[in-house]
């Protein structure tokens, strides 16, 4: 699921008819802060290539990051994700197809990152769900 926090951006006061409102932030499962709770808040992109999946993944509750890498087996990819004890794993279209299924039975949030064409810049990439 996602939430998105709404807020108002003009004045009450000028505003003819409605006033107008506009996103200013989206919480997803993996962005979620909870003060009250002291344990890892991990957000994990995963990446695979012929011969393994490599993760980094961020606590975003303390700001540490961390990389890894694993063989490219599913099942061993799917014991450390819940290891880590993570709400949401983002991953591209390729990977997705392979792996969504499985990842969003174990409860786990997944969002799914596709590239525009022709680019490799950060920019490029797009949420697509």
């Amino acid at each position: 699921y996602k939430v998105g926090m709404v807020e108002q951006i003009e004045e009450a006061s000028v505003a003819k008819g409605l006033v107008q409102r506009d996103v200013t932030q989206m919480y997803t499962p993996g962005s979620f802060i909870d003060d009250q709770v002291s344990a890892h808040n991990f957000l994990v992109a995963v990446h695979e290539d012929q011969s393994r999946y490599w993760l980094i993944f961020g606590d975003i509750s303390t700001g540490e990051v961390f990389s890894d890498f694993i063989e490219n087996q599913p099942q061993t990819l799917l014991g450390y994700l819940q290891k880590l004890s993570t709400h949401e794993v983002i991953m591209n279209v390729a990977t997705s197809k392979l792996l969504g299924e499985s990842i969003q039975s174990l409860g786990l949030s997944l969002s799914i990152l596709d590239l525009v064409q022709g680019t490799t810049s950060p920019e490029a990439y797009t949420f697509i769900n």
